[in-house]
Formats: C-alpha cells, sequence, structure tokens
C-alpha cells in the first residue's frame, strides 16, 4: 500500500512524511513543486529510503497525476500545497480538486481522500 503526499517538502509536511514512515513504513510518494516553502534538505534523512519516493511536480498537472495514481494505486492523496493569499488559495484548491478528480477516474482501483491544509 502506498499514500500520495502533495507538497511534502516544506517543514510541516516533511515532518509528517518522516512520521509516517516511521509509524507505518507505508510507501510515500512526495509530490512537490519545490518553490518558495518546499526544501529537499527537509528529507535529507530519506535519501536512499526505498519506502519515499520524491517527485518533483505540481498536484495540479492532470497527467503527472494520473501517471502516479496509475503507477502507485495510493489509498489516498494527502495535499499539503498551498498557495500564500486566500485567492490565489480558493482558487488553487478548487482547480486542484476538479483536476485530480479526472485524474482519480483513470485509476479507479485505488482508494482516495484528499485533505488541504492553509499554511
Amino acid at each position: 500500500m502506498s499514500i500520495l503526499v502533495a507538497g511534502g517538502a516544506d517543514f510541516i509536511s516533511s515532518n509528517f512524511v518522516l512520521d509516517w514512515l516511521a509509524r507505518s513504513g507505508e510507501l510515500v510518494i512526495n509530490l512537490d513543486k519545490l518553490t518558495y516553502a518546499g526544501n529537499l534538505e527537509n528529507l535529507q534523512s530519506l535519501n536512499g529510503d526505498q519506502h519515499h519516493v520524491f517527485v518533483k511536480g505540481d498536484i495540479g498537472d492532470s497527467a503527472l497525476v494520473a501517471n502516479l495514481l496509475a503507477e502507485h494505486q495510493p489509498r489516498a492523496i494527502i495535499s499539503f500545497a498551498v498557495e500564500t493569499n486566500w485567492c490565489d488559495y480558493a482558487r488553487y484548491v478548487i482547480g486542484t480538486a476538479i483536476k485530480v478528480g479526472k485524474s482519480m477516474k483513470a485509476a479507479p482501483e485505488s482508494s482516495r481522500a484528499i485533505t488541504t491544509r492553509r499554511q
């Protein structure tokens, strides 16, 4: 089993990833655009860890998300990805939900859940 974590390289989300791996050992596909908050140094301790797959990309990229869903069949999508101001955030969440929903239709065999948070 696996989960897909979007925006998983910032301070809070990287700690979520580290904790998740320590507690479950479940494969984590970590998708992050590495913009202003994402920092791979936060995940440095996972270098070479077979249970952590880092993918540089955007949760809003429907084709990329569809490929990740098809390849890894995650049971859940947990999104920490966020923009900085409220209007951008609202557009991003709505747009991302639509795009991810379309991608999930292409991979109906996986269970899924989407959560978001505001930084």
